[in-house]
This record gives structure tokens, sequence and C-alpha cells, in this order.
């Protein structure tokens, strides 16, 4: 089968396990090898494949495991598309990884929302895709005015950080030995894809958005301290994902504490005396001083 052909297989209800690894296998062949003709000489039925992709995960889901190898090679895939700058130009790649309309989006934030089991693979999944987002607009900033990538944030904003849910996940981080356990796909969603999406966002629009970061300092910012305070003392001890947790955490407070107007009102807000900023810029000094944080954090979006 061709391209083309695999694509047309390609069934929203179900896929056979042929079709997904001929389909994997040549997206990992194709990762290193030239996007640009690919792209060009298969834009159609790679269209037709990102678009079908966005319906899948908005659709009711179960887990496949079948899926995840081939998710995660495609996701891999678009990243390259979003770093490639010379030779695939802006609308290609627009017209390709942004989702069609909203309500593909609603249906998947919903999924997650209300996913009892936290290590739903819809989630580990659907946090790539939203990952790949915030960094095409790190990328390219006048894709934040996108009326979907706004909604993304706004829906963000309003039903994931500043939810209950969301402060639950930063006190579980409050804990001095924090166990592997804790860290689900539903937690990293929270904590890491959410912060992610909304720093992108709120660089580049951060006066649209002054409202929710005055409600983002009063609902989590006594958490966020805490949580830099006990967890400098432990760096030694650090997993990948705590480490991805801090860094997405402190590169997502520095944005909205910097951005935007009201600079001197937010910073008084987080830090009330000089006492607790000099305790904040000590903690914040041993955590950079521990190089997998700053080898993550500055060769990612800082």
């Amino acid at each position: 089968m061709n391209f083309q052909e695999l694509i047309n297989a390609v069934n929203i209800n179900a896929t056979s396990n042929d079709i997904l690894q001929q389909i994997t296998l040549l997206f990992k062949y194709k990762i290193d090898q030239s996007l640009s003709l690919f792209i060009s000489e298969e834009y159609q039925s790679l269209f037709v494949l990102e678009h079908k992709i966005w319906q899948i995960l908005s659709q009711d889901w179960s887990n496949h495991p079948r899926y995840l190898d081939f998710f995660q090679t495609f996701a891999l895939f678009n990243k390259q598309i979003i770093f490639e700058q010379e030779t695939i130009s802006l609308d290609i790649k627009t017209s390709l990884l942004i989702p069609e309309n909203i309500d593909l989006i609603n249906n998947i934030f919903e999924q997650i929302e209300q996913s009892t089991d936290h290590n739903n693979s819809l989630i580990t999944i659907a946090s790539l895709w939203f990952d790949n987002l915030s960094f095409f607009v790190h990328e390219y900033p006048s894709i934040g005015h996108i009326p979907v990538i706004i909604h993304i944030n706004e829906y963000i904003a309003n039903k994931f950080i500043l939810n209950e849910k969301f402060q639950f996940y930063l006190r579980q981080l409050q804990q001095p030995q924090l166990l592997p356990l804790i860290f689900s796909a539903k937690q990293l969603f929270y904590v890491k894809t959410c912060t992610l999406s909304l720093s992108a966002c709120f660089s580049i629009n951060s006066n649209e958005h002054h409202y929710i970061s005055g409600q983002v300092l009063k609902n989590i910012g006594h958490d966020y301290l805490k949580i830099i305070q006990i967890q400098s003392f432990t760096v030694d001890l650090w997993n990948k994902e705590i480490l991805a947790c801090i860094a997405h955490l402190i590169g997502f407070m520095r944005l909205f504490l910097w951005c935007g107007s009201g600079k001197e009102l937010k910073f008084k807000d987080l830090f009330p005396t000089e006492k607790i900023l000099c305790a904040y810029i000590q903690d914040l000094i041993r955590i950079i001083d521990y190089k997998p944080y700053y080898k993550l954090y500055y060769g990612t979006m800082a």
C-alpha cells in the first residue's frame, strides 16, 4: 500500500495493527530524512491524517495500547515540522497542525476532566499534541492569535489552572519525598502541559490576560512558593517528572510576573515582604545550580 492508501485505511473507530505499524515505521524513517520533500509529495494525505487524528482524540476514547507507539512517533514527526525553519512554510505548518474547530478541543478537554483513570493513554497522547501547539506558538508568535489557540488557552486557564484539581496537584508536589506513583498522566497534563500552553500564549497576549494573572497569583502563589522552598533542598533526589514539573512551574510563574502591565503589583502580591523574596531567590539559586534543571529549562522554552 502507498502512503495515501495507508491514510485512507485509518479509521476513527478501529485500525489494524498492520496499518498502524506501517505508518509508524514510515514516520520513524522520515524523521531522519527530508521532511520538506516528503510533505511536498504527500501534503494532501498528511493533511487528511493530521485532522483525522484530532477527530480520533475527540471521540469517546478507550485505551488502545497499539496506538501509543504510533502517536508518539507522529508527535515527534510534527515536532520536527515545527522546528524546521527553512524549507517548510508557515502556511503549510499551520494548515497541518492547527485543529479545525473548537468542538474537537472541547471534547478532548472534557474527556480529560471526566476521566477517572489518571493514566488514561488519551491524556498522555493529548499532552503530546498540546505540547506541540505550545512549541508552535513559541516559535511563531502570530499563531497565538488564531481563534482556536486563544480558545485553548482560555479553556486551560479557566478550567484547569484556576481549578481545585490544579491546587491539589500542587499540594502533592510539596511533599519532601515524592513517590513516583503520584506522577500520573493527568497530573502531568495539569502541571506541565497546561502551564506550558498558557505560558506560550501569555508571553504574546499578556495584556489581554492580565485578569488571569491576578487570579493565578491569588489561587496558587502560596503553593508555588512552598513547592520551590521544599524541593530546592531535594534536588539530588529528583526524577525526570519532578524536574519537568519544577521547570514548567518556574517558567510559568516567571511569565506571569514579568509579562504585561501591573508588574509591581504582582510582585507585591507574591512577595509581600523582602524576607519572602530573599528566601525565594536563595531557593532558585539552589535549583538553578542543579545541572539537569539548567539543561532542561534553558534547552526548551526559557
